[in-house]
């Protein structure tokens, strides 16, 4: 509606498009929140350094437990978009007691990995403009930061 995204089951509208926020306000949507948007092209993945992490799908493949030899270290979770070419990450997270160790990127490095294994051209995912630890992971793996996306709901 009115020019509105859906990523990740949210209706989310992009920076170009702010000017519609007036119109949104007249048919009873306020901002709920301000994200980051990121993208990262597979195609333009290296993803040689992935064997020492394993990538266990459950949930009808929508959520993965990265594991380091019989450990969970992490996870995520996905929803595919109807055309199964672009994939959001949902969320994403690494056990404090492993964050620091380069195991973070390698675990985004295998998601990339089999990602495009699966046929997927392109991963997307945001994080509040307030999450600036998140901010620098995603650039540090080669997402590219596509600027800002507004939430809205509507008040009864």
């Amino acid at each position: 509606m009115f020019g509105m995204r859906c990523y990740a089951g949210q209706g989310k509208l992009h920076e170009s498009e702010f000017y519609m926020e007036s119109l949104l306000a007249e048919y009873g949507y306020v901002k709920e929140h301000e994200n980051v948007y990121y993208t990262k092209l597979l195609q333009q993945t290296n993803t040689s350094d992935v064997a020492e992490i394993k990538f266990i799908y459950e949930d009808d493949g929508k959520r993965i437990s990265f594991k380091r030899g019989s450990k969970r270290i992490g996870g995520c979770a996905l929803n595919f978009l109807p055309h199964d070419a672009i994939c959001f990450l949902k969320w994403v997270y690494i056990d404090e007691k492993y964050s620091h160790q380069g195991l973070g990127t390698k675990c985004m490095h295998k998601l990339f990995h089999e990602l495009k294994h699966k046929g997927v051209v392109r991963l997307d995912t945001d994080t509040p403009d307030s999450n600036v630890r998140a901010q620098g992971y995603y650039l540090k793996t080669g997402f590219a930061d596509m600027g800002r996306m507004r939430s809205y709901f509507t008040v009864e």
